[in-house]
């Protein structure tokens, strides 16, 4: 009989999410999580004091809530307070966003030079362990196919 092939350990969410986290420590997910949570918290903190949607009380400035808009305070007085922000994080994600397409594209090149000279070994192997008389009964042919399998 052949166990599971993970075990988790017995015990609260804490315990349970740490031990799937150490599992995933090789994922993406695991890795790009906490810098989600601080892009999520970013976008939060500029949606509630720039555009004051969620608790208009943030824009207020201790008068009474029924201003007119044009009557609020903002975080950011001028615009150039804006540019600054969102240029620095466009800058940000199109430059990281470029450097991981290359970083991809570079790996497949690689795994895809690797298949080629896997391949390559593949039909050299069968090409130079042809015996000099092959049976007629196509025997060879069958041991190919079956070396072709086991290599891929």
């Amino acid at each position: 009989h052949v166990g599971p092939a993970r075990t988790y350990a017995e015990g609260g969410v804490f315990v349970r999410t740490y031990v799937l986290f150490r599992h995933l420590g090789s994922s993406a997910l695991a890795r790009a999580l906490p810098w989600a949570a601080i892009a999520a918290g970013y976008t939060i903190v500029l949606e509630v004091y720039v555009s004051c949607n969620v608790w208009p009380s943030f824009c207020s400035n201790g008068n009474e809530l029924n201003m007119r808009d044009d009557e609020n305070i903002f975080m950011f007085q001028h615009t150039y307070a804006y540019h600054a922000i969102l240029f620095t994080t466009g800058f940000g994600l199109i430059f990281r966003l470029s450097q991981s397409l290359g970083r991809y594209w570079e790996a497949r090149g690689a795994a895809q030079a690797m298949g080629a000279k896997w391949g390559d070994a593949l039909l050299m192997a069968l090409a130079f362990d042809e015996p000099a008389d092959p049976p007629a009964d196509g025997s060879l042919c069958e041991e190919a196919a079956e070396f072709a399998r086991c290599a891929t």
